[in-house]
């Protein structure tokens, strides 16, 4: 009989869509033994979900910026908690996992009002530590990190996408053990070779959702004093999110808007990593970007800030990229010169690139996961 993983996630879009969707390959495994529930909190705004075994919360985003204790927020938890018990007890799951804090803390809420032992599995993507400091005030950050070092300590199995997030997690939350690592896995395409340094122009490929966290501003800044130096640039921002017309106002007035163009989300990317050049991300943090181990899989150079904690890991500290200080748009714009100018870099970056992305293999994701899974079902 198969055991039933039933995964809990905020929403399917970005990141955490492509992993799940990701993870439940498993499924198509000739000796699969696990069958997959997946419960999301919002429907997805951009990626198509044709799973009949998927359902939605809400179709609202109703999450916010700021972390607050307000009536509203604390009634569409409780809320949460009905819905996710409810459920629950209709799936019978043999584990569940759930994606990120606001997930784990409704499934361990779930897990006390139905009164079941279910072996649950946290597996945390974000930098929390900052993530909590940036959307709390001090008093409600406190609060939040006491809940959490509780929650967490209950928990069968933590697994972070990141070894410096795994030890983030264990000392700001006062864990005795470090939390696993696993790292998120991308589909490696077939037949990629390096990319050529060729004297024409350079484009440069950013896909991120538009938002504070993203810092598309310091990119913008990068690439205008970069463009003065070298015009033969152009710059391609692909995502949705809530500053998107605010970056596109800045663009305007910045008079680059035929050197910066914008793409809505886009679900398969991969026709973008072939007609670019470089890859550049300019984020204040991050935990494993999904973003940046496909493009380096199609062979594009990247660009990163040095941002806790994905980008140095991925990039073995800047061996296998170039990683800039967070918010130097500087030393990015220097690292953009760098590689439209100098051959020999762009070429090694590019075999690095492809032979890099490989240790981020889906296939190697899904084995760790698979392990774990079987661990808990014994």
């Amino acid at each position: 009989m198969k055991r039933k993983v039933l995964i809990i996630v905020k929403r399917l879009d970005g990141g955490t869509g492509t992993f799940v969707l990701n993870l439940i390959d498993l499924e198509k495994e000739s000796n699969n033994n696990f069958h997959f529930d997946i419960l999301s909190l919002e429907t997805p705004a951009f990626r198509d979900i044709v799973r009949t075994d998927v359902e939605f919360f809400s179709g609202k985003n109703t999450y916010p910026e700021k972390y607050k204790l307000y009536p509203a927020g604390i009634i569409t938890l409780i809320r949460e908690v009905v819905w996710l018990t409810k459920k629950m007890g209709e799936m019978r799951p043999d584990i569940t996992l759930c994606v990120d804090l606001h997930c784990i803390l409704i499934n361990y809420l779930a897990l006390i009002v139905s009164r079941k032992r279910i072996p649950m599995i946290a597996n945390i993507h974000n930098n929390v530590r900052d993530t909590i400091r940036s959307k709390s005030s001090p008093i409600l950050g406190f609060i939040l990190k006491i809940i959490f070092s509780h929650v967490l300590k209950k928990v069968n199995f933590i697994i972070c996408v990141s070894t410096n997030l795994s030890s983030q997690v264990k000392d700001y939350f006062s864990l005795k053990s470090q939390p696993h690592t696993i790292y998120n896995g991308v589909t490696i395409p077939r037949g990629i070779k390096p990319k050529s340094f060729k004297y024409k122009k350079k484009i440069l490929l950013c896909i991120s959702r538009f938002d504070k966290q993203k810092d598309q501003v310091t990119l913008l800044k990068a690439f205008h004093m970069a463009f003065k130096e070298f015009p033969n640039i152009e710059l391609v921002l692909v995502g949705d999110g809530s500053l998107k017309e605010t970056i596109r106002k800045k663009v305007e007035k910045m008079g680059m808007s035929r050197e910066i163009k914008f793409l809505d989300w886009v679900q398969k990317p991969e026709t973008l990593y072939q007609k670019s050049d470089i890859f550049i991300l300019s984020s204040k943090r991050e935990g494993l970007p999904f973003v940046l181990i496909e493009a380096m899989s199609y062979g594009l150079p990247v660009i990163s800030t040095n941002s806790p904690f994905g980008p140095s890991e991925i990039l073995k500290e800047g061996k296998d990229g170039i990683l800039v200080p967070i918010g130097d748009y500087g030393s990015m714009k220097e690292a953009i010169i760098k590689l439209v100018t100098n051959k020999k870099m762009y070429e090694s970056l590019s075999r690095k690139s492809i032979k890099r992305a490989k240790f981020f293999s889906k296939e190697n994701m899904l084995k760790n996961y698979r392990k774990v899974f079987y661990s808990l079902s014994e």
